[in-house]
């Protein structure tokens, strides 16, 4: 989940937890649009978050971790995320 980090059934794609899987506090959080948003309000790139990526260089979205705000992976490949 690209909001908790947990990889334990439930909707992710409209997750609302304040707290990572861990207990720790989540970063990010879902608008009403469904959209990743981080805590400066700033919309994260979905397909940053998955194992494949985004390979879109424009620079129109953010490539952040939505875990940790690492530029260098995504959520699902985040050290905090569950295994």
């Amino acid at each position: 989940c690209h909001i908790c980090l947990g990889r334990h059934p439930h909707p992710t794609a409209k997750c609302q937890a304040t707290e990572l899987w861990s207990g720790g506090k989540a970063r990010c959080s879902r608008a009403s649009n469904g959209r990743i948003i981080n805590g400066r309000g700033s919309v994260l790139c979905t397909d940053w978050q998955r194992p494949t990526g985004c390979t879109d260089p424009s620079g129109k979205h953010l490539h952040e971790c939505s875990g940790c705000g690492s530029h260098e992976h995504g959520a699902n490949s985040c050290p905090e995320a569950q295994t």
